[in-house]
């Protein structure tokens, strides 16, 4: 079987962007926020929908918060969003649901739900059944190993995998890096510095190289100055021996 891209020249394209959520329904192949790619990156809060049948795009009302690189899930005529960095660059632990007949936005409060997830971004947010299977992610200046399942049916968290107050094998996912097909999840890239260490053996290590790079320099350094020195030497001698020649 051969594999091939195909680029559609669709009609009336949206903002060029970054670090947004999407999920496939039926037809149609919706979007959320993101960063634009001009004007130094800011953040959106728009959702667009894209049809595969007719190759155009629409935008959809109302407006949701602007945020990137968050995680979406569909489930029974529903998205759920989570996460993700939002409009004052913080990483943020928030669930919206949108119904997507009426497009009413709901904000569903932790205090309200008991147990939640850190806040985080780059994370993977993907629906299964009526459970959001949330991996990994970044939060703050940690990366994260923790794996929830979110209840869509009563807006409820489970932690399924790691420690919720210590994340130490941390993996950094990719946000609509996952797809799930006959009941087995596919990842696919992403970043861990280390997966069997912590981020600080990872700012050691580089704190390492570092001192590597700058003792080799200064090496290299003395041994200039050490040839220099010999260059001197030798020119004062030679010119030493002509004086005492000319004599």
């Amino acid at each position: 079987m051969d594999y091939y891209w195909i680029l559609p020249k669709s009609k009336s394209p949206p903002i060029k962007r970054f670090a947004q959520s999407g999920v496939i329904i039926e037809d149609d192949l919706y979007f959320f926020g993101g960063l634009q790619i001009q004007n130094n990156e800011i953040p959106l809060n728009d959702i667009v929908k894209y049809n595969l049948n007719e190759n155009s795009w629409k935008r959809v009302l109302p407006k949701i918060p602007k945020m990137s690189f968050h995680g979406t899930a569909e489930y029974n005529g529903k998205l759920f969003i989570y996460g993700g960095v939002s409009n004052n660059n913080r990483k943020v632990s928030n669930v919206f649901s949108i119904d997507l007949k009426t497009f009413e936005i709901q904000e569903i409060s932790p205090q309200e739900y008991g147990i939640w997830p850190e806040s985080r971004s780059q994370h993977v947010f993907i629906g299964y059944d009526n459970w959001a299977y949330l991996l990994w992610g970044n939060h703050e200046y940690k990366l994260m190993d923790q794996v929830f399942r979110f209840n869509m049916d009563r807006c409820k968290w489970e932690l399924i995998y790691g420690d919720i107050d210590k994340s130490e094998k941390a993996i950094h996912g990719v946000p609509n890096s996952a797809n799930v097909t006959l009941e087995k999840s596919y990842f696919r890239s992403g970043f861990t510095p280390n997966l069997f260490g912590n981020d600080n053996d990872i700012d050691d290590e580089r704190d390492d190289e570092r001192d590597d790079i700058d003792d080799e320099s200064d090496s290299r350094e003395e041994d200039n100055d050490d040839e220099k020195e010999l260059e001197k030497d030798g020119n004062d001698s030679e010119k030493k021996h002509k004086s005492e020649t000319d004599r």
